[in-house]
């Protein structure tokens, strides 16, 4: 997680003594959606290979799985390993197995305590949703199951996060190993992203994500924790759905809401907070699940600050230190100790503009930090949250540094003789 800064703006005569710049301390990158998205389906595949060879090890003396009815085996009738969907969750001692939505919180934190890198546990809860959902007596069904608002947050929350596994961007094509296999997979991503499957899944994914918090506040009018679930959405939704498929020269016209989805955001965000602090609701705010709405809020303005800019890996590979010493060789400058960052300035009409331009999401992020801080205390002390109190201080005392570094520099080039840096 990076840090919110406020920028700090120098005066006139100033700007002609230091060239001053701004950037947060969280990893540099243009949009890290494709390559985040790519690294992912890497692991996955990994997994799912390993997950095979034990398969395929085991199968001279396969045991009976506890997801299988009537002893079927694992292994086809051809002799082969037999691969399925199937995915086994250990669930902690004290959740009650006669109690569904107690089974299903159990689920859901498990798959907040991955590495959330694997789309059954999703396909699960959902799929356990789907069945409560139906088979409650208020929907005609025969358990008797009262709806929750925690019901309704990990149904929303789950199809936002399936959103994730959908994204096509460009960056996925990078880097592809040559080859036939390779050529087939850029053919199914060009066939995926012309026919836009891709971007209506992801679309489909977050509509059904806020019609059911819709649904859930129907049911519970205000209810702070159903809000807080639909600002993660709407953060989540801006950079998946819409930043995914931007390019340096996107305008306005083809993606005109953006802004007024991240303003959005933040009014139910402060629409949450306050109907927390009028229930007295201090437990919300030791909570890091809604510290993690923030982190999110910081992951994206990260990614809008940065957008459009070329980003190079510090090389550290020996084909690549091959590469350095060759350049050193010939008289070019290689900077190893730094990411690269190509300065791209983003027209008036771009989607991304405005919101690069201003300084009051930043100046958001520190406010709502600072508020849970302080809410966060007004709990019972031994019920505190430590640990997020001191990662909730750290990061609010890092912004304050990193806006007092502008008028520090200025300070140091204005009084400080010039060589006093070099002699000490």
């Amino acid at each position: 997680m990076g840090v919110r800064a406020v920028k700090f703006k120098p005066h006139q005569h100033q700007h002609q003594l230091i060239l001053i710049y701004f950037q947060t301390m969280a990893p540099k990158r243009p949009l890290g959606l494709g390559k985040a998205s790519k690294a992912k389906k890497q692991k996955l595949e990994k997994l799912q290979r390993e997950q095979q060879a034990a398969e395929a090890a085991n199968s001279s003396t396969p045991e009976k799985n506890g997801n299988v009815d009537d002893g079927e085996k694992n292994e086809s009738k051809d002799g082969e390993p037999k691969l399925t969907n199937e995915l086994t969750v250990e669930l902690a001692d004290e959740v009650d197995p006669n109690d569904p939505l107690a089974q299903l919180l159990g689920l859901w934190k498990t798959w907040l305590s991955s590495e959330r890198d694997n789309e059954l546990i999703l396909n699960g809860i959902i799929h356990e949703c789907d069945r409560i959902l139906r088979n409650c007596k208020s929907n005609g069904g025969d358990e008797d199951i009262e709806l929750t608002p925690d019901f309704y947050s990990i149904y929303a929350l789950s199809l936002s996060h399936l959103a994730a596994f959908h994204v096509v961007n460009e960056d996925d094509d990078e880097d592809d190993e040559e080859g036939e296999e390779a050529e087939k997979q850029k053919k199914e991503k060009a066939e995926k992203k012309d026919s836009k499957k891709s971007e209506e899944n992801v679309k489909d994914f977050f509509d059904n994500a806020l019609e059911r918090v819709e649904n859930g506040l129907v049911k519970f009018p205000n209810d702070e924790s159903l809000l807080l679930t639909k600002v993660s959405i709407l953060l989540d939704r801006i950079p998946l759905e819409h930043i995914s498929q931007m390019e340096v020269s996107s305008t306005l016209k083809e993606f005109p809401n953006v802004q007024e989805s991240l303003d959005l955001a933040l009014d139910v965000y402060d629409k949450a907070i306050k109907q927390a602090e009028e229930k007295q609701n201090y437990k919300l705010f030791n909570d890091e699940n809604t510290f993690e709405i923030l982190k999110t809020l910081d992951d994206l303005l990260d990614i809008i600050d940065n957008f459009g800019k070329q980003h190079l890996e510090a090389l550290d590979s020996d084909d690549e230190d091959d590469e350095v010493s060759d350049k050193k060789t010939k008289g070019s400058d290689v900077d190893l100790d730094d990411d690269v960052l190509e300065e791209v300035e983003l027209a008036k009409d771009h989607p991304l503009y405005a919101i690069q331009q201003t300084d009051k999401y930043n100046q958001f992020w520190r406010d709502a930090a600072i508020e849970q801080l302080k809410f966060l205390k007004l709990e019972e002390k031994d019920k505190i949250n430590s640990k997020l109190q001191k990662l909730i201080s750290q990061k609010i005392g890092q912004s304050y540094l990193m806006e007092a570094e502008g008028p520090i520099s200025i300070f140091n080039t204005l009084e400080l003789p010039k060589n006093w840096l070099r002699q000490h």
